[in-house]
């Protein structure tokens, strides 16, 4: 790594200083810049199923996620940081960690996105989930709200798929989260 990109990878750090929340985790983060051809309507139609060993292509699709909070605006800057959870904590913990944070709830989209350009950001062997606010997420059968989440597996079967809104999430069950953020850095 040259010293060029030491010093800019330390001011996309300088985003998430100001962590002193012990049960989240800094473990991964970089930048993305969404493509100038980036459409958020039809984004999640533009994922290559065979990226994938499992993806729940049917439930994955823009029409059961239209209601994003944020949509990310192509040729932007966004900074990317993905946390892992230390002890067990709520779903509203982990949405209310990424409000103090500033972040932008991008849900499939934004992880889809970020997946296509810039997957080795996902940590190995780690389900990474794209948060969102509770009334933008998808229902299912059961009544209970669809999480996006993401596997990137070191054997190369990487998963797309949806976990439960309302379970709680914990290291031991390997869970992660994204937090975008459009903050310049400090």
């Amino acid at each position: 790594m040259t010293e060029h990109n030491i010093i800019h990878q330390d001011v996309i750090e300088s985003n998430f200083n100001n962590i002193t929340d012990p049960r989240f985790e800094l473990i991964k983060v970089g930048e993305i810049i969404v493509p100038e051809n980036y459409n958020h309507a039809t984004q999640l139609s533009t994922i290559d199923p065979d990226d994938f060993a499992f993806f729940n292509y049917k439930l994955l699709c823009d029409k059961c996620f239209k209601k994003n909070t944020h949509e990310l605006q192509h040729s932007k800057k966004y900074v990317v940081g993905i946390f892992q959870t230390k002890p067990i904590v709520s779903r509203e913990e982990c949405v209310a960690f990424l409000s103090i944070q500033n972040a932008l709830l991008v849900s499939a989209q934004g992880e889809s996105l970020l997946w296509q350009v810039n997957r080795e950001i996902f940590p190995l062997d780690i389900w990474t989930y794209s948060f969102d606010a509770v009334d933008a997420l998808p229902i299912d059968l059961k009544g209970g709200h669809n999480l996006p989440g993401l596997y990137r597996s070191s054997n190369g079967n990487h998963s797309f798929d949806l976990g439960r809104y309302e379970r709680e999430y914990n290291v031991f069950n390997n869970f992660c989260f994204l937090c975008f953020n459009e903050n310049e850095p400090q």
